[in-house]
Formats: C-alpha cells, structure tokens, sequence
C-alpha cells in the first residue's frame, strides 16, 4: 500500500497559465522550486504506474497525488527520476525535481495544449551532484512554461538540454543561468513561433563549452545583460532573432562576441537607453542576415560591418559611425532617425527603402556631406533639415539615382545652421515634395532635369543650380515656400498634371515657368520678382489681382485668367497663339475693369502681340458670375427699352498694352456659352492700345418670327462652340430657356 503524506499538506495559491508543451533533457536533475520558507509542499514521487507517461494520470505518482495528478492549488513537490513524463493539460506546480541517475536519462515534456506555470519566486534548477545522467526538458507544438528563474548544477560528464520547438514558449521573469564547470549545457530555440524569453541577466557559459543555438523562426530575447562563453554568436536564418533588450534601459553582450548572422536572421537592438558596438555588442557583424533596431533609443554602429541582409530602423536614433557601418545591404526605414556621424563627406550605396505609412529622418551631425546613391522606393515619408538631434550646416545629397518607384513624401524643414538637401536628376513620377521652414536658412536644391509628382509646403525655400524642377500633379495644392536661384544658378519651373497647384510665397528665381496641364495660380499676396518669362501651352494660368508680373514675359497657348474672379493680371508683353484662350468673367457690369465689383482686365507692360494667329485662332470665353462669384447671371445687365440690333451701352476694355500688333477681329472667336445673362451679341474691336468689348441687343425671336428672318436671324444669334475643357450650362440657363417658352415665344421687337 502507498503511503499517505497528506498529513503534511497545505494549500498553495496557483493560477492556470494557457496552454502549451514543454520537453526537457537535463544532465543531473532539474527543479521549479520557489520560497517555501511559509508553508510545506506534498511529495510526490513518479512510479509510473499507471504505465503511462501522462502527469494528469494519478496512478503515475506515489502516494496518487490526486485524481488527476499534482496541479493548482495542491501544493504539490513532484519528484521524478530515471523517467520520461509529459505534460499535456495546464497545470501550476509548486516545485519539481526530474533526476537521472548515472547511465540513465530523464526528460520532461509540454507540449500540445500543455503548461507548466510557477509564479515570479519559483526556479527551475537543474541539481544533480554527483550524478552524470543526461536531462531533457522540451518545450513543442504550442506548449508554454512560465517561471522566475532558470539555473543549473550539473554533474560532471553529464548533459543538460533545454529546447523549445515547434512553437514552444519559455518566459522567466528574472534570471537565465546555464553556467557550470561540470557537464554540457544546450539551449535550443528552433522552428516558427519558437520563443524564449528572459527579463533578466542571461547566463550561457561554462567551460564545458555551453551552447545557444537559435534556427529556423525562433527567437531568444535577452532582456537585460547576456553572458555567453562562444566567441562567436550564431543566429540562424529563416525568420530567427536574437533581440539584445525589451524596450527597456540596460542589457549588454558582456563578452562583446563576434555575431554571425545567416540569411533571414536577425540581430535586433531593442533598448530605450543609449548602446554602442564594441561597447554593449560585438565588434563585428557578418554574415547574409540583417540589423534591426526597434528601442527608442540610440545605438551607435562604429565599425565596418560585413552583413548584406540590409538594415532596418524603425524607432530612435541610428548613428553611423563609421562608413562601412551599414554593410552591403539595403537600409529599411520604418521610422526613427538616421544619422551621419562620419566627419568627412561619405557615400553610401546602400538603397534605401521607406515603408508605407511611417516616418523617418535622415540627417547629418558631423560636418561631412552625406551621399546616398543607392536607389529609393516604399511610400514612407523621409525627413530631411530641422534642429534637433545633433544636425549641422552640412549637405544631404542624392545624385540622380533617387528615381521610379519611391511614391512617399520627402519634407525638408529650412533652419539657420541644418542640413541641406540636394537633389539631382530625380525622376519619380509620385514623388511628393513638402518644404516648411524660413527662406534664409538652409534649402532644398535641384540640379539637373528633375520630375516629382507633388509640390506643397507651408515654407522654406527650392533653389536651382541650373536646374529644372517638373512637378506633374493630380492633386490641389499650396506651396507657401520660395522658389530661387542659386545664385548666379537658375531655377526652372514646368508645372503639369490635372492638378491645380497654388504658388503664394515671394518667389525670385529666373528661370522660365512653364504650364503644360492643370492650372498653375499664383494667389494674392504671392510675387515673382525674376525676369524669366512664362509659356502656357495647357491647362490654365491664374493670375490674382495685385500679383505684379510686369516683368515677364509671356506666350499664351492655353488659358490665361486674370484676377480673383474678376481682377488683374499685370504683366509684360504678351504673345497669344493658335490654340490659346482668355477666360474673360464678369460679375456687374456697371462694375469696372479689373476689380471686384467689375469683369477682367489684362494689364499689359510692352506689346500685346498678335501677329501669329490665324482667322478664330484665338478664344475669349465670356463668363457671367453672380456677386458672390458664382456662376449664374452677372448684375447690371437692364435690357429696358432695346430694339433688336440696338447697342448695348456699355462696352468693356479687356485688355491694356503699351502697343497691340497685328489685330483683326477675325482672329477671334468669341465663346458666350457661359454668359448665361443672354440677349447679346458680342464683338471685339482694338480702341487705341485696347481691347474692347462692344455687344448689340439681341433677343430670343418667336417662330413665327424665324420663319421671316430665315439665315439671318440665325447667324445673329450664332453660339460659338465652346471649348472641350468647359462646363456644361449652369441650371440658371436652364431656368431662362423655360422662362422664355422653350427660346421661341418672344417676338422680335422689345
């Protein structure tokens, strides 16, 4: 008959962890024992009688342990020795010794749906003394084992296993130590989701040679400082990492080992405190795999480095310290900042890679430009310039490589004494481009042919050394910078795209300004005091009331449009081609010119010139807006008292030069199909140096009426074709068309 020792039993608190598999090879015996001191455990000894390996079988233990072996709040010390047992349900345990005498082995395991959980003043000790059997624990398949700390006490020529496969999880709230004299010891950590993790110091070493072997998808995360014998640190590939902290202060490799790193592997830096390579890690990293840095806080990579896997940044600093730091492999950017700390100017070829949706900056802090002339792609934004993080009066530079796929945002922020950007040769489409700042201190700067997709900014400044800066968008938006030359080196602008692009910043440079698309407006309270001139071939010019650009210029071949809606275009001599329009608005025509209340006036510095059209070459689309600049009927239009053919009282100067040439009225065509006022015909004559509207009274005819008049009643009232890029009829003409009784119930007389 067993014996019964349940006269020494106490109940001990427990919880239950969720599950998992643990497996377990130790040389000697291993132990999860915890402070005691308060209360006396029921011993249990395995006698496997049940003849199974199962610890949920109460027939396995001596005296039974209870109906479903030691677990929860029994209390329960389980001791096993010379056996193989396994855990496969979620059990808290208050200690437990697995021996193995000489010659023999021992094993524990956990694994699918098993746990084995001890909480924060528990170990697992590994205590064998004398004995030189080998020991095994296993954690696989999804088994879990969580506890205080982990040591060892091997005997001599004994063998100590702890391995975590298949999934498997190890957590120890404090302390890791393998690091006896006697025996061998082996931490394994292999297959996907395979993870240990240790809180505290981290203690691989012994003489006998301990080992850390990491592959296939595992991790091991030594929190705090890892001791390790090996002179070298191995980390295998195929998705495995060694993690060097866990976002907290402190944690250092003691013995600065080399670290070796296979293809997929990583070497991770995740601490929140300052750490540096020869310092807090080992002197060299090589091998296929990558570096990862994911703490918030600055690690300093100082030496040559050899691993081609790339790099990745994804929060705090990253300095660069050296100019091989980085090795062969491209730099990730998923956040943080990346910082030149090299003295002299250096180049690195690595590319760069700037995930979707993060931001990350890239800067120098040691006087040295900073060439990056690898390529560009991801979505990310890139910081460049600004104050903080150490940044000097140096360069940030990229020579024409920086092209195709990258589709994110670069900003620089313009500061006395930050890095500038140069750009040269860039040529990505979807590029967007966002500059903040003053205009006097350090800038952003193109050389060479330059295309991007996007231009925005609340400030700073774009200067060209004779260089074109492209910017084909789809998009709406505001650049609130400065545009200029580089000295005696121009800047030229070529604006594309369907998109409007609105420049209000105290623009000098020299260049010429192109619009090949969408609408280029330069808002009130913008200036252009360069000579270069304008060319719009497409898409539209606006140009707001008191924006001078007398100076200039320009050849019209798309749409020029002056004033907010009305206003005035100040500007040099203009040269209108086949192909161009005016877009002409009113809002009041007892208004005046080139104001609000009034209809639009260019204000022309030089001669209008005229010369290059051909018969209706040349469109002036006349536009009625409301009050309020809406479209729909222009005030003052009074019609009382008109005859058919009558004039109309008021004519309308359009446009103002020093000298017009080659006028003829042929040369126009006049497109009212947005003056929805109606009833007039309208002409244009050259008054002096002006361009004058005059219009007669016309108004809609009945059918009886048409039948009379035949042709030339229908060429009195001719509607010009309006042009493919205009909107269709407002619903005010709409309106007007059943006012009049379907346009033919008005006889011809007033």
């Amino acid at each position: 008959m067993k014996a019964n020792n349940n006269s020494d039993k106490h109940h001990h608190k427990s919880y239950i962890h969720p599950r998992t598999s643990l497996p377990v090879l130790v040389a000697g015996c291993f132990a999860l024992m915890g402070n005691y001191t308060a209360m006396a455990a029921i011993n249990v000894s395995w006698d496997g009688g049940a003849g199974t390996a199962f610890w949920d079988d109460n027939n396995n233990w001596n005296p039974d342990a209870n109906v479903d072996g030691p677990s929860d709040s029994s209390g329960y010390a389980a001791f096993i020795t010379n056996a193989d047992t396994v855990i496969r349900d979620s059990r808290t345990i208050y200690r437990t010794n697995t021996n193995a005498s000489a010659g023999n082995t021992a094993s524990t395991t956990i694994g699918s749906g098993g746990s084995l959980t001890m909480d924060n003043a528990l170990r697992l000790n590994w205590s064998g003394g004398a004995s030189v059997g080998d020991a095994t624990l296993t954690i696989e398949n999804g088994g879990s084992l969580s506890a205080g700390f982990f040591d060892t006490n091997q005997g001599s020529g004994s063998t100590a296993t702890f391995q975590v496969l298949s999934g498997g999880t190890a957590t120890f709230s404090s302390t890791f130590s393998m690091n006896d004299a006697a025996g061998t010891g082996n931490v394994i950590v292999d297959g996907s989701g395979s993870v240990i993790t240790v809180a505290g110091n981290t203690t691989i070493n012994g003489s006998a040679g301990n080992t850390l072997t990491i592959s296939n998808g595992g991790t091991f995360t030594a929190g705090a400082d890892f001791t390790y014998g090996p002179a070298t640190l191995s980390i295998g590939g195929g998705g495995s990492r060694f993690e060097l902290g866990s976002g907290s202060t402190g944690g250092a490799m003691t013995n600065l080992n080399a670290i070796s790193i296979a293809s997929g592997g990583t070497f991770v830096i995740n601490q929140s405190d300052a750490v540096t390579q020869g310092t807090e890690f080992g002197n060299s990293i090589s091998g296929a795999g990558s570096i990862e840095q994911t703490g918030t806080g600055t690690t300093t990579l100082n030496v040559a480095n050899s691993h081609t896997g790339g790099t990745t940044l994804s929060a705090g600093t990253l300095v660069i310290d050296d100019a091989s730091a980085l090795g062969t492999g491209a730099v990730t950017l998923s956040g943080g900042i990346l910082a030149d700390n090299v003295a002299s100017n250096n180049t690195y070829t690595n590319d760069i890679v700037a995930t979707a949706a993060t931001s990350s900056a890239i800067i120098a802090t040691n006087g040295g430009a900073s060439d990056f002339s690898g390529t560009l792609s991801g979505s990310g934004t890139l910081n460049f310039g600004g104050t903080g993080d150490g940044q000097v009066g140096a360069n940030v530079r990229n020579f024409g490589t920086w092209s195709g796929s990258f589709s994110g945002t670069i900003t620089h922020e313009s500061v006395s004494g930050g890095n500038n950007l140069f750009l040269a040769g860039l040529n990505t489409p979807s590029l967007k481009l966002s500059t903040s700042g003053s205009t006097s201190g350090a800038y952003t700067r193109f050389a060479s042919a330059n295309t991007i997709g996007e231009l925005s900014g609340t400030g700073g400044v774009i200067r060209g050394r004779n260089g074109s800066l492209t910017v084909n968008q789809s998009t709406n938006t505001t650049y609130s910078g400065q545009l200029a030359d580089e000295t005696t080196r121009t800047l030229t602008f070529v604006k594309g795209g369907s998109g409007t692009l609105t420049l209000d910043g105290a623009n000098t440079y020299t260049g010429t300004t192109t619009v090949n698309a969408g609408t280029l407006s330069l808002a009130s309270g913008s200036s252009h005091s360069g000579s270069g001139a304008y060319t719009v071939n497409g898409g539209i010019l606006e140009i707001a009331s008191g924006v001078d650009l007398s100076g200039h210029a320009m050849t019209i071949a798309g749409v020029i449009s002056p004033g907010n809606s009305p206003g005035t275009a100040a500007t040099g001599a203009q040269t209108w081609l086949d192909g161009g329009s005016y877009l002409w608005e009113i809002n009041n025509s007892n208004g005046t010119k080139g104001v609000d209340e009034g209809w639009d006036w260019l204000d022309i510095t030089g001669t209008l010139d005229l010369t290059n059209l051909t018969t209706g070459g040349f469109t002036i689309d006349i536009t009625s807006l409301t009050t309020a600049n809406a479209p729909g009927l222009a005030a003052g239009f009074d019609y009382s008292g008109l005859a058919y053919g009558d004039s109309y009282g008021t004519t309308f100067i359009i446009a103002s030069a020093d000298t017009i040439s080659g006028f003829d009225a042929s040369l126009f065509t006049l497109d009212d199909s947005d003056f929805v006022n109606g009833k007039l015909d309208w002409s244009i004559i050259e008054s002096g140096t002006d361009l004058v509207f005059s219009a007669v009274f016309v108004p809609e005819p009945s059918s009886t009426t048409l039948l009379g008049l035949g042709g030339l009643a229908l060429a009195l009232r001719r509607r010009r074709a309006r042009k493919s890029r205009k909107q269709p009829p407002t619903t005010e003409w709409n309106d007007m068309d059943r006012e009049h009784g379907d346009r033919v119930a008005k006889q011809c007389t007033p």
